[in-house]
């Protein structure tokens, strides 16, 4: 992750202006910014690994409706990200089981504190791809309505049926 992040600082540093100066928004950053939320990192993070203030990247998206546009595409991505992420943790398997060995009898067991964990990284994943995708990772919700059918409401329905049919 450090190599990572010196690598995107390198390449960023070359669209920044020196030290001191304030940093004026241009293309580039733009697409820096938001690639680097697509694939994951927090508006904070983010911001750091550029070297800019998280409050600049949201004057930012107030201030430029092209770069808003970007980063709701880049919220979007994220949100498909960390559904592919979901995957990849219910599948990882590796720690799940520890081997015991009690006595000189080796055994396996199972390694709650991993388990416990790699479901609180599944549910804070899917809290999150829900708020930023919801119509496509999103509970769905269906209003259901209870209609009572009493003689009262049925006769007065009927009745006032007949009288529109009877007026014509």
């Amino acid at each position: 992750m450090t190599r990572e992040k010196d690598r995107i600082a390198k390449k960023v540093k070359k669209i920044t202006q020196p030290e001191g100066r304030p940093i004026l928004y241009n293309d580039e950053m733009a697409f820096a910014i938001c690639g680097l939320i697509a694939k994951g990192y927090s508006v904070c993070k983010t911001a750091d690994t550029v070297g800019i203030g998280t409050s600049t990247v949201y004057a930012w998206l107030r201030v430029y409706p092209k770069f808003l546009d970007m980063y709701e595409k880049a919220k979007e991505d994220q949100a498909d990200l960390l559904a592919e992420q979901i995957l990849e943790i219910c599948d990882d398997g590796r720690n799940d089981w520890m081997e015991v060995n009690d006595k000189g009898n080796e055994a396996y067991k199972v390694n709650g504190e991993h388990v416990q964990r790699s479901r609180l990284r599944v549910d804070a994943r899917k809290w999150m791809a829900s708020k930023l995708k919801p119509r496509k990772y999103g509970e769905s919700s269906r209003l259901q309505a209870e209609v009572k059918n009493t003689s009262d409401r049925s006769t007065w329905l009927s009745d006032t049926l007949n009288d529109i049919d009877n007026n014509k």
